[in-house]
C-alpha cells in the first residue's frame, strides 16, 4: 500500500494541497509498518537471545531510534 501512495506522490505536484495530504498518509502507513516490524522482530529477538542480551539490544535500538529522531529522521 505505501509503494502505491509513494508513486501517486511522486507524480504529483508538491505545491498542491493534495500532495500534503498524501505524504501524511504515507508517512502513517509507513509508521505502522515500522511498528508492525519492531514486534516482530523483538519477539523473534526474545526468543533467540538470553535474557541478558536482550535488554542490552533493546536498549541499544532505543539509543539509536532517538538519534534518528533527533535528527529529524
Amino acid at each position: 500500500m505505501a509503494d502505491l501512495v509513494l508513486k501517486e506522490l511522486e507524480q504529483q505536484p508538491k505545491d498542491k494541497d493534495q500532495w500534503g495530504a498524501k505524504m501524511s498518509v504515507f508517512k502513517e502507513l509507513v509508521e505502522h509498518h515500522v511498528q508492525e516490524e519492531e514486534s516482530e522482530v523483538f519477539k523473534s529477538a526474545t526468543k533467540a537471545l538470553s535474557p541478558d542480551e536482550f535488554p542490552q539490544i533493546l536498549k541499544q535500538f532505543e539509543e539509536e531510534k532517538q538519534k534518528l529522531k533527533a535528527k529529524g529522521v
